[in-house]
């Protein structure tokens, strides 16, 4: 059996009430999690979702068993939630991320996370409600129809059209729309590889966790997703922080475009070729979150602006030196001499053309592209119009545009604030298209090209400060003999060290922040006479919150 078309099982808590609730059961197999469930997360479906009628608290009884499936690799979701209730799991979860109110104060329609050896995966829906999207064409125009020579007659024509008027978006639509998307996000994490190896590469992307969110915009029918991958890291050497980002998107506007009227001449009348719901522009806006003015510079954008090209290349080539901090969890994942950041990514780009307009609107660091697609073309030319051939093929398909840049932020300014997020914006603007004109085969009036539909979308995407504690191993193995070991720190602030057992001791127990080559703290293992294998870890604490943590090993033999 094909493992790729079976369903994915939700182990649900509580009871569906939100927008999504009536479809996600067409993709989803539901099994009701008992309200006294004692049992082992090991037990539940792949997906464990809360869906409370009640507000999500801190003290929320379920909390506990949504973080053990977290912690085994299970995707845990919470539906029809608002912002207080999405970082109360967060906290639960020990993720170290705020997520931001969004402008409207609208719900989240559903909220889903999972980790992966490769880093933290978000998935976010969000209600559109208070984002109305418009429709628009130019006001009305006249032409005249000059009939055959056997039957000369002038007959006006005039076409009325309509301003800003709000699409009668159809909500049952749009619902199977986004379930559709979050399932194929969960399919996509299933068949991730979930072991990734260890590895000595001094990439940073092999290093550093990286955070992933997926932010499903859906309007009108039209599927749009958009990613964002995060890596972060702390250069004791200079003292900024670095933020790569990489915003990739799936859109699919296909549901929308139709031909009105493929033409004809039905004398006296006259039906020019008339298409629609094609895309002529995509953009994309990143501000940093807080007003920097122009403090948080943007390193290297792309990609760079092109035109007339059927692929393009996105890629980012970055190398930092001294000492790094990351948001990593293995022992390579916290200090290293130096890391690359290389990443690129092809797309095709057939009838559109690329503008980056990063650093424009006296932003230095607005990151921002506009995707920009040809319209459709005139064909053979007919006694009364012009065929008109379809729009180009990414216009009203599956686009999948790749957008890279790297903010460099002053450590001065990151401390201002409790948490951090940028500000991301998506705007689409389909068309309206009718061929030209001709009156024996000279042209009369030529092909008109309109906005029909256009939608804003502005929303806040958090963000994970890079660590300013930083240890060089993250876990040390001692023998049954005891015996001391030595592992490099390096903090921007100060720190303190401890262990949880008594035999084991760190000599040097706290300090004030070190320079970029760090210090040497050193941790003795006493003997073991205990008859087995023992466990032990060395917490390093930085003010303002900062943690890392060594696990110990010592054998029984």
């Amino acid at each position: 059996m094909d493992k790729t078309n079976q369903k994915n099982i939700i182990s649900l808590i509580g009871t569906m009430h939100g927008k999504m609730a009536n479809h996600l059961p067409d993709e989803f197999i539901f099994e009701q999690t008992p309200t006294n469930f004692e049992g082992s997360a090991k037990e539940l479906g792949e997906v464990v979702m809360l869906s409370d009628a009640e507000e999500l608290t801190e003290s929320n009884k379920f909390l506990p068993l949504l973080k053990s499936a977290f912690d085994i690799g299970k995707i845990v979701a919470l539906e029809h939630v608002n912002t207080n209730e999405i970082n109360h799991l967060l906290k639960e979860l020990n993720l170290d991320i705020v997520f931001p109110n969004q402008e409207d104060n609208s719900s989240i329609e559903l909220f889903a996370a999972r980790k992966m050896n490769d880093g933290n995966h978000f998935f976010v829906t969000q209600d559109n409600d208070e984002n109305e999207s418009y429709s628009h064409e130019d006001t009305e125009y006249t032409y005249t129809i000059i009939g055959p020579e056997d039957k000369p007659t002038n007959i006006e024509k005039t076409e009325k059209t309509t301003k800003d008027k709000v699409l009668n978006e159809s909500n049952d639509i749009l619902q199977k729309t986004r379930v559709a998307n979050f399932a194929t996000w969960v399919q996509e994490q299933n068949t991730k590889q979930a072991n990734k190896s260890e590895t000595s590469s001094t990439e940073l992307h092999d290093l550093a966790e990286a955070n992933v969110w997926d932010v499903d915009k859906s309007d009108d029918g039209q599927s749009f997703t958009i990613r964002y991958i995060q890596y972060s890291c702390h250069s004791f050497t200079n003292g900024m922080d670095y933020y790569f980002i990489s915003q990739s998107a799936q859109l699919n506007p296909s549901v929308l475009w139709k031909w009105i009227e493929k033409g004809h001449v039905s004398y006296p009348n006259i039906y020019l070729p008339k298409q629609e719901g094609h895309m002529r522009r995509y953009l994309f806006k990143n501000y940093w979150g807080e007003d920097p003015g122009n403090n948080v510079p943007l390193e290297k954008t792309s990609p760079e602006n092109a035109n007339d090209k059927t692929t393009i290349t996105s890629g980012i080539s970055y190398s930092l030196s001294g000492s790094l901090g990351f948001n990593g969890n293995g022992p390579t994942g916290s200090l290293t001499a130096g890391a690359t950041f290389n990443n690129s990514q092809s797309f095709s780009l057939s009838d559109c053309s690329v503008n980056n307009m990063s650093g424009s609107e006296g932003k230095k660091h607005l990151a921002a592209w506009e995707y920009s697609f040809a319209d459709p073309a005139n064909g053979s030319t007919e006694f009364y119009y012009t065929e008109l051939k379809d729009a180009p093929l990414l216009s009203r398909s599956n686009f999948q545009p790749v957008n890279q840049w790297i903010w460099t932020v002053p450590r001065s300014f990151t401390d201002k604030w409790s948490n951090f997020r940028f500000k991301s914006e998506f705007t689409w603007t389909n068309g309206r298209s009718e061929g030209q004109m001709n009156c024996c085969w000279i042209k009369v009036q030529g092909a008109t090209h309109k906005d029909k539909h256009w939608h804003y979308h502005g929303f806040w995407v958090p963000v994970k400060k890079p660590p300013l504690l930083a240890v060089s191993i993250g876990q040390i193995d001692f023998t049954k003999a005891g015996e001391s070991q030595s592992a490099i720190l390096v903090s921007a602030v100060d720190w303190t060290a401890k262990t949880d057992a008594d035999w084991l001791s760190v000599q040097e127990t706290s300090g004030r922040k070190t320079d970029a080559n760090g210090i040497y703290i050193h941790i003795t293992a006493s003997p073991n006479t205990s008859g087995a294998n023992r466990t032990a870890t060395v917490t390093l604490n930085g003010t303002g919150g900062q943690k890392q943590i060594i696990k110990v090993f010592q054998s029984q033999y």
